[in-house]
C-alpha cells in the first residue's frame, strides 16, 4: 500500500489479480476508463475500509486466469482531522 501513497499524482502503476477474485465482473474490459479507489482494510475491524488513493483504470485485460489492471494514480483523498479513522 505504501507504493500507492508514495507515487506522484498522474503516475502509472499496474496490479494483478486472480480471475476468481473478481467473480462479479463478467468482462474485465468494462473496467476500462472507470474511476475508483485503492482501499485499505482494517483487519481488526472488517467493516472499516479507508480509501487511500483515487485511480483511473486505463486498461484491464485478462490473460489466462490473471487480470492485469493498469492504473493512473490520481489524488490522495483528504480526511477531516477531527474525525478518527480507527
Amino acid at each position: 500500500m505504501n507504493m500507492f501513497l508514495a507515487l506522484p499524482e498522474n503516475s502509472f502503476s499496474r496490479v494483478r489479480f486472480k480471475r476468481n477474485w473478481l467473480p462479479n465482473i463478467n468482462d474485465v474490459q468494462q473496467l476500462n476508463n472507470k474511476v475508483g479507489y485503492i482501499l485499505l482494510r482494517n483487519y481488526n475491524n472488517a467493516k472499516q475500509i479507508i480509501p487511500i488513493r483515487k485511480v483511473l483504470i486505463k486498461k484491464a485485460r485478462e490473460i489466462g486466469d490473471i487480470v492485469y489492471i493498469e492504473l493512473k494514480n490520481l489524488e490522495i483523498p483528504l480526511f477531516d482531522t477531527d474525525k478518527h479513522l480507527f
